[in-house]
């Protein structure tokens, strides 16, 4: 399931971190504690972990690096908006036809169609 931008990543099922934790088992970072129930019905013991909160930890990692990755993105964007902002000279909210606007910014720098990529440019060549 995609998450729309911006938004938090749904909380884990419980199966899902069981999944999570099978696999940090499987490549031996971490040793899992407690009971479990084979497909035979038998419980078994795995290998008791010293630290179970290195589960919560890098659970906790995998969980926040979209949400790193998005704040990343929201900076970048926040940058752009105070290039424009501190560039605007006008506005029309109705330039010729009321549902059309116009924005008119002060620059030396080119301004292509990818309105992000070119602030970027701007603001790298500035640096």
């Amino acid at each position: 399931m995609t998450n729309p931008p911006g938004a938090m990543p749904p909380l884990p099922t419980h199966e899902e971190l069981e999944l999570f934790a099978a696999e940090m088992v499987r490549s031996e970072q971490l040793l899992w504690m407690g009971f479990r129930k084979d497909d035979d019905g038998l419980y078994t013991i795995p290998s008791i972990s010293p630290a179970p909160a290195k589960l919560a930890f890098a659970f906790a990692q995998a969980y926040a690096a979209p949400l790193i990755a998005r704040v990343a993105e929201l900076q970048a964007d926040a940058r752009r908006y105070q290039w424009l902002k501190e560039r605007l000279l006008a506005a029309d909210f109705a330039w010729g036809d009321p549902a059309t606007c116009v924005w008119v910014f002060e620059t030396d720098a080119p301004i292509s169609a990818d309105l992000d990529a070119s602030i970027d440019a701007a603001t790298a060549a500035k640096d």
